[in-house]
């Protein structure tokens, strides 16, 4: 296409400069937020989600007020760097301020957006990134980007996603690296530079190239579909991190072990996520013939196990186009009925798989049935406390009951009234008209394009998605009215909606835009995330993955300081990340029984205020039990599991652990129990504690054990990221003496004591008040071997001179 000849027809239909209307709403909001009063702006003024303080604040006009002006929306309300939070009652902010407050926070990002708008008023342009970056944060794209355009419209495109000026800049053959200023600041300079945007603000520009990208993808996919071959590339989530590798690369390899001979550079791809939920997750273009290449090193650090992509393998670069907001899954593929054919829904095992020229086509099209705007939005429960939830997500669909009402695909008003009024009659009671007439509006008025809400009773949110076609009835079928629905994000919102109690409620696009920005209660936490935050390597992390998928259970022992309960905290989440899962914490201790943690009689009171014992479920099973409803990994965190009597702790679970495809009776009960398979346990054990001897071997049968010990470089990098300015090395070489005068590793020193962000003030009163004291009990017959680890014997070698 070229680009040229699609602006002349552009221009007859479309504006080149911003309506009156929309300079109106920016002139409102530079009314409301004067730049030169960003410095004495509040929390509460500037903050997303208080709404009982200020329903219009900075935040609010930033991402919905103005989004006529440019939209930012998706994704968490971290982007603004702070925000309301309804779980905690209070403010939540970006790790990367590293401050104990918000008010601290706060003080940050005012000062930073402060510092870029003199930074632009002084035209020191070049800047600006690295400004952003030190006061705001190096992911801060949204932060630094929308409130600069809405100032400085003629300095600035109102694009501020990075991989949206990558696009642009690749299509005008600009190869500019930076960061998004920058690259927003090149693209708009280059295209001020044209003759044929003379007459163009930054608005209009915005507006023709997001048109001219839209067209040209359907044009280049058209092409596509008539001159080249299709494949699905599987990708086993065990084996390698895709959802994190196709956030951070913009080119893969791809082992090629089936049709090595037909796989040719250009051809399609569509890559499938294989395991329970298994479906396409994004579309990329083979852009090498299959050679024998090394896997790229950028893609290493996303393996899982490196023993399936070591040495030079046949392989093909695939460059990624698209990365699908939704995974169109397998059921809604296999549920339709000229796609049941697909090879990989025949035959899942390989890497390759054809696509044939009319499945290519559908594929194509159920991804583009998403992009539909202006339409309804709908809440819609998935049965009592979302019970129907699972098959729903998986099979690609939305429904409800009251299946005595039968097809109604086409039965007419006047017949559906009439059979809606038999049913009442022969309910007792039990069915309504209003009830009914839900199943009429969800067959008859939600159509394709339309936004679906799944909610878990008032409280959650479970599911957004899109409707993809029309009504139809499932046979048999549990719930059989049925819609289909591509579940783009099935991350748990929190919500508190006490009217929402019907089956199927319209919902407005402020509440929706409301619900979309509320608290995701479990948020995105990639494995970049848990390098950059743990500093464990990437050899580590990953192995202690494969260890947690393969086993269910482990436990990190090691000495004091190893930050065993920080990693397990760190895995947890990111193994629920952006998923239903959750994870919770409970610390063990002698008194800890099997009452407690499993099930067991406790005293009650009747109506009549009689004492009476009913068998209570322990903190096990309550988990287990919400972990039932939940799609995703929940993870249980048990704190010095080594304290409590283990083997009267859990019980019947010895068993259970060993075999997680059992189910027994548990003691006092005649019910069956199993732990899901969603269930995970991540133990602590701090083997300086005596009670390790209390774990007996078939414990240790059921559990991994991995031994964390002091690891000076991740004190090193944690000081370096940190730019505390203390020199740790005099300090590594004392902790390492210490170590080796207690000669017993469950004993050693570990690092965790030292990270702290003031050592220089705070390291004697460490020293003398937590190490001093635990070395006291080590060395309490060697008075000798202690006296040499005094604060006032150390200190000269542990801090520089200046600092003495």
């Amino acid at each position: 296409m070229d680009w040229r000849e699609y602006l002349k027809e552009w221009e007859k239909t479309h504006t080149k400069t911003m309506p009156a209307s929309i300079k109106a709403l920016r002139q409102e909001f530079i009314h409301r937020f004067p730049k030169e009063n960003i410095s004495n702006l509040k929390l509460e003024d500037y903050a997303l989600g208080n709404v009982q303080k200020n329903s219009n604040s900075f935040s609010t006009w930033v991402e919905f007020k103005t989004k006529k002006l440019g939209s930012i929306a998706g994704g968490s309300s971290n982007k603004h760097g702070i925000y309301w939070s309804k779980e905690d009652n209070d403010y939540r902010w970006s790790n990367f301020f590293g401050v104990p407050t918000a008010e601290k926070a706060f003080e940050r990002i005012r000062l930073g957006l402060d510092k870029l708008i003199l930074t632009v008023e002084e035209e020191r342009f070049n800047d600006l990134d690295e400004i952003a970056d030190n006061y705001l944060g190096k992911n801060s794209n949204t932060l630094r980007a929308k409130p600069l355009y809405l100032y400085y419209p003629e300095q600035f495109i109102p694009i501020f996603a990075v991989k949206e000026l990558d696009y642009f800049l690749g299509f005008f053959g600009l190869l500019i690296t930076g960061r998004s200023l920058n690259k927003n600041l090149k693209l708009h300079h280059h295209l001020q530079s044209l003759p044929e945007f003379s007459e163009f603000d930054s608005w209009g520009v915005m507006h023709f190239l997001y048109d001219l990208k839209t067209d040209y993808m359907k044009v280049s996919q058209v092409s596509i579909e008539k001159n080249k071959k299709a494949w699905i590339f599987q990708c086993k989530p065990e084996l390698f991190n895709l959802k994190d590798a196709l956030q951070e690369l913009t080119h893969l390899t791809w082992l090629v072990s089936q049709h090595k001979q037909e796989i040719k550079k250009g051809d399609l791809i569509f890559l499938w996520e294989s395991g329970k939920e298994s479906g396409i997750v994004a579309l990329g273009t083979i852009s090498s013939e299959v050679e024998k290449i090394d896997q790229d090193p950028q893609e290493m650090v996303f393996n899982l196990d490196s023993t399936k992509f070591s040495g030079s393998q046949d392989r093909v670069k695939i460059k990624i186009d698209q990365i699908l907001d939704f995974k169109l899954t397998r059921e809604v593929l296999k549920n339709h009925t000229e796609l049941s054919n697909l090879s990989i829904l025949r035959f899942a095992q390989g890497t390759n798989f054809a696509v044939e020229t009319n499945e290519r086509k559908i594929i194509l099209s159920l991804i583009n049935a998403v992009k539909v705007e202006e339409n309804n939005i709908w809440k819609v429960s998935p049965g009592e406390k979302a019970w129907f939830w699972k098959e729903c997500k998986r099979g690609g669909f939305i429904s409800i009951g009251w299946e005595e009402l039968g097809d109604i695909s086409l039965v007419s008003q006047d017949l559906f009234e009439k059979k809606s009024k038999e049913i009442i009659q022969l309910s007792n009671g039990n069915r309504t008209q209003q009830a009914l007439n839900q199943v009429w509006k969800f067959a008859k008025e939600i159509k394709r394009g339309d936004k679906i809400l799944a909610n878990r009773g008032t409280k959650e949110i479970i599911g957004i998605g899109t409707v993809t076609g029309d009504y139809y009835w499932a046979e048999g079928e549990t719930y059989p009215h049925r819609l289909p629905v591509v579940w783009e994000d099935t991350r748990v919102r929190d919500i508190d909606e006490k009217g929402w109690v019907r089956t199927l409620i319209p919902v407005r696009q402020e509440k929706y835009e409301e619900i979309f920005n509320s608290d995701v209660l479990v948020e995105l936490y990639s494995l970049n995330n848990l390098l950059t935050e743990s500093l464990f390597t990437a050899e580590k992390i990953n192995k202690y993955l494969r260890s947690l998928l393969r086993k269910k259970h482990i436990i990190f022992n090691g000495s004091p300081g190893t930050g065993k309960t920080f990693l397990a905290e760190k895995l947890a989440k990111y193994l629920i990340s952006e998923s239903e899962g959750f994870f919770e914490t409970s610390q063990f201790h002698p008194a800890y029984t099997y009452e407690d943690f499993v099930q067991g009689l406790r005293p009650t009171t009747d109506e009549d205020g009689n004492l009476r014992y009913e068998i209570v479920p322990g903190r096990f099973l309550e988990f287990c039990e919400k972990a039932r409803e939940r799609d995703g990994k929940c993870v249980l965190i048990i704190d010095e599991i080594n304290r409590a009597n283990l083997s009267a702790v859990f019980g019947e679970l010895m068993y259970l652990l060993e075999y997680r495809d059992q189910e027994i009776k548990l003691a006092g009960s005649n019910e069956p129990f199993s732990i899901p398979d969603n269930v995970y346990i991540i133990g602590t054990m701090n083997t300086a504690d005596r009670s390790i001897a209390l774990v007996d071997h078939a414990l240790r049968r059921r559990f991994a054990f991995i031994e964390l010990r002091p690891d000076y470089n991740i004190l090193r990098k944690w000081h370096e990221r940190e730019k505390t300015g203390f020199n740790v090395e005099p300090l590594i070489v004392q902790i390492e003496k210490v170590n080796e005068a207690i000669a017993d590793r469950h004993y050693h020193l570990g690092i965790s004591y030292f990270l702290d962000s003031d050592l220089t003030e705070n390291i004697a009163d460490i020293w003398e008040l937590e190490i001093y004291p635990y070395l006291e009990e080590l060395f309490y017959s060697e008075p000798d071997k202690l006296e040499q680890f005094t604060w006032e014997k150390i200190k000269n070698s542990v801090l520089d001179e200046a600092e003495i």
